[in-house]
């Protein structure tokens, strides 16, 4: 039962790193939000690993990244929606 959530730990620690190689590049047909999914993915099955093996107060530490992780990203998201809504109403009264 404890190998699974390490086993998933190590597996999206490296698709995280390959995605984020993969969506830097200019030429990259992968969302953005792939790399932000396997990452946010990775600290949850760590915090799951720590579970197994510490207490509670320790094996939640990587879920605080993980928390600021998901606010600015859909904070991010949430502002280049509001610049394209006003970049379109600028165009129109233009």
């Amino acid at each position: 039962m404890f190998r699974i959530p390490l086993a998933l730990t190590i597996v999206f620690f490296a698709l995280s790193m390959v995605l984020g190689v993969m969506v830097s590049r200019e030429e990259s047909r992968l969302p953005l939000s792939a790399f932000w999914v396997s990452l946010l993915l990775f600290l949850l099955f760590s915090s799951l690993t720590l579970y197994s093996y510490a207490p509670l107060w320790i094996a939640i530490a990587p879920l605080i990244p993980a928390a600021m992780i998901t606010l600015l990203f859909s904070v991010s998201r949430k502002n280049a929606r509001n610049r394209s809504t006003e970049a379109e109403e600028d165009d129109e009264k233009s």
